[in-house]
């Protein structure tokens, strides 16, 4: 009974705060992301839609290099000293611009002596993660603010502007004919318009930024952010990795674009449980130093981890084909099918997302960049494979995403069991 108080009066309060409304925005932003998938596969032409899968498998890795691990700078540092928060954003976006126009002529610069479309792909990703990692940073400082309603609208704006003009798409064939005929420029001018919306919907923040007092916070931005940068860069680089093989393999079309959603659905099935450990990492990081204490949260979330899992994993079972037949194209029907295979692998995704977290949260990074690091070389093994010899069969494409998570389930744990067991 007393354990039923406290949750209740945990979640009274969360909800009077604003953090439950913003963990619940994760799950909006899946929604919004089917809905827009569905939209987007009814409109657009099949080399379109296979286009636009692969931008979003590479979007991950994009968004966190063209960010620079500035997000993570401003959680850390406006939560300790809200003093300087409009100089450290107004020093954050300047740099962010500088490093984001460099990476833009970089592939473009590719893209004009290599023509291959992957070239043309990962282009396209450069050129709109500027508006991801814009919404990261602002989302960022709302959270580290408390302005947690702020931090909903923050980090649903976005999607929400992209979905509502696919809808006008959708219901308007001269506007399919126009953005099939010049989808690339269309989709550009779509992501980066949404960036109006937030100067639009907070001005005055964008106000006291701009007038805020002009001072150098390079070396705490990089303290803070290059690790941040390089753990998370690495765990999302085996997306663009697999894209990249997805995309020179042998394998037809259809099959690419299969594939490609399977992995890209796979990957939102993790976005469900990040806020949770998002909100365990300042918990865990205080009491670090107690061994029992780090124990007992570890066993909670690791409970909570497998049973959230399980959950997802009985709603795709039962839910999964009834949403792709309902929002998405015909000829895209035969998808559950293939996603299955990544069905069962959820739980293994969820608990090496917990691991990582964990370890991090406890100072132990150097293990999960160990994780990342190995598991970037085999993919990087697979690559070379793929281009001696060109995969043939989607089923080399799910074993080598199996490989991948096991390999770093054994290294993670091994590091859990290293650093949280009994002293003696």
């Amino acid at each position: 009974m007393v354990h039923l108080n406290h949750l209740f009066s945990s979640i009274v309060r969360w909800v009077k705060n604003g953090i439950l409304f913003y963990w619940l925005s994760f799950f909006i932003l899946i929604v919004i992301e089917f809905f827009i998938g569905g939209i987007f596969s009814k409109v657009l032409a099949r080399e379109n839609y296979s286009f636009y899968v692969n931008v979003l498998n590479t979007l991950p890795f994009y968004s966190i290099l063209v960010n620079l691990g500035i997000s993570y700078s401003i959680s850390y540092v406006i939560a300790h000293n809200p003093a300087i928060r409009f100089s450290f954003l107004k020093q954050s976006f300047s740099m962010q611009r500088k490093w984001y126009l460099l990476l833009a002529a970089i592939h473009l610069g590719i893209c004009i002596i290599f023509s291959h479309a992957y070239f043309d792909i990962l282009f396209v990703t450069t050129v709109i993660s500027y508006t991801y990692a814009y919404k990261l940073n602002l989302t960022a400082y709302f959270v580290a603010t408390g302005a947690w309603s702020r931090a909903v609208l923050s980090n649903t704006l976005q999607k929400t502007s992209i979905a509502v003009a696919i809808a006008i798409i959708y219901f308007s064939h001269s506007l399919q004919v126009f953005v099939n005929g010049h989808f690339i420029p269309v989709y550009i001018l779509l992501e980066l318009g949404v960036v109006l919306f937030y100067f639009i919907l907070f001005p005055g923040i964008n106000r006291q930024i701009a007038s805020s007092l002009k001072a150098s916070y390079r070396k705490r931005i990089y303290s803070f952010g290059k690790y941040a940068m390089l753990n998370n860069g690495l765990n999302v680089l085996y997306y663009t990795l697999i894209t990249l093989i997805i995309r020179t393999s042998e394998l037809d079309t259809h099959l690419q674009i299969i594939t490609g959603l399977s992995l890209l659905f796979f990957r939102y099935s993790a976005v469900s449980i990040a806020p949770v450990f998002a909100s365990m990492s300042p918990q865990l990081t205080k009491i670090k130093g107690s061994t029992e204490l780090v124990q007992q949260l570890y066993k909670k979330y690791l409970a909570f981890s497998v049973s959230f899992a399980l959950l997802i994993v009985l709603g795709c079972m039962l839910c999964f084909s009834f949403v792709i037949h309902r929002f998405y194209a015909a000829s895209y029907h035969d998808l559950p099918k293939y996603f299955s295979f990544y069905v069962y692998l959820i739980p293994l995704l969820f608990i090496n997302s917990f691991h990582g977290t964990f370890l991090s949260a406890i100072g132990k990074i150097k293990t999960t960049t160990l994780a990342e690091i190995i598991c970037t070389v085999i993919l990087l093994c697979f690559m070379a494979w793929n281009f001696l010899s060109p995969v043939s069969n989607y089923k080399f494409i799910n074993y080598m995403v199996c490989i991948h998570l096991v390999v770093k389930f054994i290294i993670l744990s091994a590091g859990i069991l290293k650093n949280i067991r009994k002293q003696p």
